[in-house]
């Protein structure tokens, strides 16, 4: 049975401690003691930025326990020179005042599950068919980490080919050079490189009509190796920079950012051994995880642009640059490069249990990514931007069909999803993918804001006489009071009642989703009543009809 760390400390700022158990105690540094009467953060060896005192301020605010569940944290510098995370289970309990003059407590259990973080890993890798399996693993943790590192874009693209020069390179061969090269147009642009015995080349630009290896990898999203000799196909200044570099043999993986093709990492070896299975494979995952790096680089470097142009403004804007700070964007690049790599196989066979529960985890960080991407939206509108619309005909009710198969909500089991659609197709012309998004957040909204085991109706009506398509989402839910109906659609606009105060969300998707649907002609209107529900409708113009 693992040992509990016990703490009583006072309800307020600057959180005094009152009790500490002997576990507790025991951690506390020795030129800290006695610590009871000192505050938490003068005796604690919890990094501040680990954020407990955040904790700490909110349950004493609300009076509401606060759980917090594989909390990971580093402990301060001077006292954990390497910056090791550990992994603990703090549970803080609100206490109410006694007397009036009596600031409450805040019970603070904690269990430290380090060890047990540890060992668990250490369990997985000893079940892998080699040890180079557990290599492989700690490695690939080792270039998520790097990789999630910094927001900088120039930083990002180094640490790739730093990495990716690294992780290819045995031991007993000579070091390998790394190129990022991204698309532009119809050619490919070096933007980062690595080498750490050769020149440096600086901004070199290869045309993809000239370079049919690149492009075939561009084409068939696939890595490749091969030699460079005289046989290689491309033109003389092309050979005059392999002569240079000395190289014999390449490897080239493809980098996607999002569904948007970035480029290719490439990586030249000098010596004759070429590139084996397992190399391309560790390149690969490289490849991959870059793409989430340089993704959330390239957006954070977006929203901070947008956010010192608009610092000044009105208080939504700071909202903003809060969520769209690098403490929304680090983790996401070490979490969701692992769940991917879960997913398809990349560290090894999953259990039954663990692939049970990984669909969920994948949904709440594209749930995470869409908010960024929402976020991300609201300052191109605010800085008077026109959000790129890809418009072509689209048959609406597979636009309904797929919102409502999308939205994380939609598909809760505790609600029902009624969808009534015309038998023929409803042709509209649209951007399929900004269409849908409108159309799931609407869903989103109506499952979230209704009791559990509430009907929502999603019907698809088409009038000719008007030329316009209707489609309506009906909510048994909380519903919205008549002097709130004119914020739900304004930047931020998110209404909080005693009613719905624990339920999460931007205030940006109403915003956005009107704006996307005024783009396409159409609109969007509510009609509302408190504790009886809602519906929103949302009307779109029809193809003229043919003469």
């Amino acid at each position: 049975m693992l040992p509990i760390s016990v703490v009583l400390v006072e309800a307020r700022e600057p959180f005094r401690l009152i009790y500490q158990n002997a576990i507790s105690a025991a951690a506390v540094p020795e030129d800290r003691r006695p610590a009871i009467g000192r505050a938490w953060a003068d005796v604690s060896r919890v990094d501040a930025r680990a954020g407990i005192l955040e904790v700490f301020r909110d349950a004493a605010a609300s009076g509401e326990p606060r759980h917090l569940a594989d909390w990971e944290f580093v402990l301060t510098p001077d006292r954990d020179p390497e910056q090791r995370v550990m992994v603990w289970d703090w549970a803080v309990t609100p206490i109410p005042a006694a007397a009036a003059d009596d600031p409450g407590y805040l019970l603070v259990t904690g269990l430290d599950l380090t060890e047990r973080r540890h060992a668990v890993e250490r369990e997985q890798a000893r079940e892998l068919a080699e040890q180079q399996r557990f290599d492989e693993l700690t490695l690939v943790r080792e270039i998520a980490q790097a990789l999630s590192a910094t927001l900088d874009e120039e930083q990002a693209a180094m640490h790739v080919v730093q990495i990716a020069a690294t992780i290819v390179t045995s031991p007993d061969l000579p070091p390998r050079r790394a190129s990022l090269l991204r698309l532009q147009g119809d050619r490919l642009v070096s933007v980062a490189e690595y080498d750490r015995d050769g020149p440096q080349l600086g901004t070199t630009v290869y045309t993809l009509a000239e370079h049919p290896e690149l492009a075939a990898v561009l084409r068939g999203l696939e890595p490749r190796a091969g030699t460079l000799g005289d046989q290689l196909n491309v033109p003389e200044e092309t050979r005059d920079v392999v002569a240079r570099s000395g190289l014999h043999s390449y490897a080239l993986a493809p980098v996607h950012v999002g569904d948007a093709l970035f480029g290719l990492i490439t990586v030249g070896a000098r010596d004759d051994a070429g590139f084996d299975e397992a190399q391309m494979q560790r390149l690969t995952a490289v490849a991959h995880i870059s793409g989430l790096a340089l993704g959330n680089a390239m957006r954070y470097t977006l929203a901070r642009d947008h956010t010192e142009r608009i610092a000044a403004l009105e208080r939504a804007k700071s909202d903003f640059l809060n969520l769209a700070s690098h403490e929304l964007r680090g983790p996401l690049t070490v979490v969701r490069g692992y769940m991917s790599m879960l997913a398809d196989g990349s560290l090894g066979e999953l259990s039954a249990r663990t692939g049970d529960v990984l669909p969920t985890v994948m949904e709440r960080l594209d749930a995470m990514n869409r908010i960024v991407d929402q976020i991300i939206d609201t300052a191109r509108l605010a800085d008077h931007e026109s959000i790129p619309m890809r418009l072509h005909p689209v048959d609406l009710r597979e636009a309904v069909q797929a919102a409502v198969g999308e939205s994380v909500t939609g598909r809760a089991p505790r609600h029902t999803v009624d969808v009534t659609l015309p038998d023929r197709p409803v042709m509209v012309h649209a951007d399929r993918r900004r269409l849908t998004i409108a159309l799931a957040h609407l869903v989103d909204n109506a499952v979230k804001f209704s009791p559990e085991g509430g009907e929502i109706a999603v019907r698809c009506t088409v009038d000719e006489g008007r030329r316009v398509v209707a489609v309506s989402i009906r909510d048994p839910g909380l519903g919205i009071a008549p002097a709130d109906l004119s914020r739900i659609f304004t930047r931020f606009g998110r209404i909080v009642t005693p009613e719905n105060s624990a339920i999460g969300g931007s205030g940006l998707g109403l915003y956005l989703a009107r704006d996307t649907v005024r783009r396409h002609g159409g609109d969007i209107v509510v009609d509302s009543e408190p504790a009886v529900g809602s519906t929103f409708t949302v009307t779109l113009p029809l193809p003229d009809a043919p003469a």
